[in-house]
């Protein structure tokens, strides 16, 4: 088999960030705090290991935590993995089945997964020793069984709450080995495993294009080439078209609202080209059957960031129809701009939004239009929910305090 090659990403894909860039958010209390962790750990060096570079949300979150752990002191480094063809279709099937999907896996593929860990695993070895390997969600998490330098973290990213036995099982003994398993909540915590168990909840970069302030007339100049109307209501997703983001109940929710709406216009924006996510262009070839050419639903694979700002900038209401979900960055990200959300009731959203004071929380497609067409019929409560949401994500979900959890985490295990 092919040898895997781990890919580092710290100077080719990742921008400095100075730590002082984002004093502007923080108290002088905060700020402080977060220095004086990062004091303890001065020089220590982390290396962080995932499968993706672009299009998905661990990605977005290390491209931003990596450079900031280094401003402060350490340092910090990433890589990717590259691995045969199909791994990524196996590995998928992993993800899906621990988020509950009926799924087994073969002999075969337990193999596969096997080996490529052990390939992982020897150039780790070849690396000069790191204090901290945190090995970001299932794909790489074998990779303990034949490396342990340092203090080794899992960090699971996806929502656990009702995994598939089977597969779980099968993964068990790995994450027995950790020193540690970060989740996003303690409802994704895995059962009968003793291993020291983190919880820390992902944030947005509040100084990245996709998160930065965007004016009306740079929105509209962006969206017009799409020919997307200024003027009339909108309402988007900006998501992987994936089962789990639940697509086609956004086309149901669009559909109902647009019988009292009959302006409004849908975005759904998504990218095809994620190494580790084989299913997307299934299933966006199955959300376009289904949008039967409506001039009024526009599907979009192009994820540059300036063109999400503009999408979810300009939306009247963001949507996040998830039907699982870790936590859901776009949701922060919606939230951050002052937009009304409306989102499932699951996962980490639920983490996210105070249903009726930052958006609306929802179970079914039918429900979210109803709350579709509440807000877009009502300003001072689209205005009022967006307000509440821009200073809740201020608060709690900022690049910043996901950068002091994993300080206060790295303090931890190392001692």
């Amino acid at each position: 088999m092919k040898a895997i090659h781990l890919e580092s990403l710290v100077f080719r894909d990742v921008l400095p960030k100075r730590f002082a860039d984002y004093e502007q958010f923080l108290s002088t209390r905060r700020k402080n705090a977060i220095l004086g962790t990062a004091k303890k750990i001065k020089g220590k060096r982390i290396i962080h290991i995932n499968t993706a570079p672009e299009g998905g949300g661990v990605a977005e979150l290390l491209k931003s935590l990596v450079p900031l752990e280094s401003s402060v002191g350490l340092k910090s480094e990433w890589y990717t993995i590259t691995a045969p063809p199909g791994y990524f279709t196996m590995t998928k099937k992993i993800h899906n089945a621990l988020q509950s999907s009926p799924i087994s896996l073969t002999d075969k593929e337990k193999a596969v997964y096997k080996e490529v860990n052990r390939n992982i695993a020897s150039d780790l070895s070849l690396l000069p020793c790191a204090d901290i390997y945190v090995i970001h969600d299932p794909q790489p998490a074998a990779v303990i069984a034949d490396f342990h330098q340092g203090a080794m973290i899992s960090r699971i990213h996806i929502d656990l709450s009702n995994p598939n036995g089977e597969v779980l099982a099968f993964l068990k003994p790995y994450f027995k080995k950790y020193d540690c398993i970060v989740f996003s909540m303690e409802e994704f915590s895995i059962p009968g495993i003793d291993t020291k168990k983190a919880f820390i909840l992902p944030a947005i970069d509040p100084l990245v294009r996709k998160n930065m302030p965007l004016g009306e007339d740079a929105c509209h100049t962006i969206l017009k080439k799409f020919s997307i109307h200024p003027n009339k209501p909108l309402i988007s997703q900006v998501s992987r078209f994936d089962p789990w983001k639940d697509p086609i109940g956004v086309l149901q929710a669009f559909y109902h609202a647009k019988n009292e709406i009959e302006s409004l216009q849908l975005i759904l924006v998504g990218p095809l080209d994620v190494k580790d996510d084989p299913e997307a262009l299934e299933i966006f070839e199955h959300v376009k059957k289904n949008a039967k050419g409506d001039p009024d639903i526009f599907l979009l694979t192009d994820t540059d960031d300036m063109l999400i700002n503009a999408v979810q900038t300009a939306s009247d209401v963001v949507l996040q129809k998830s039907l699982k979900e870790g936590f859901g960055l776009t949701v922060t990200e919606a939230m951050w701009k002052g937009k009304a959300v409306v989102a499932g009731n699951v996962g980490g959203i639920v983490k996210q939004i105070r249903s009726g004071r930052d958006g609306f929380l929802v179970n079914t497609p039918y429900e979210a239009s109803e709350r579709i067409v509440e807000i877009l019929k009502d300003e001072k409560l689209k205005t009022r929910l967006g307000k509440s949401a821009k200073a809740r994500v201020r608060d709690n979900f900022l690049i910043t305090r996901h950068l002091h959890d994993h300080l206060k985490l790295y303090a931890e295990v190392i001692t």
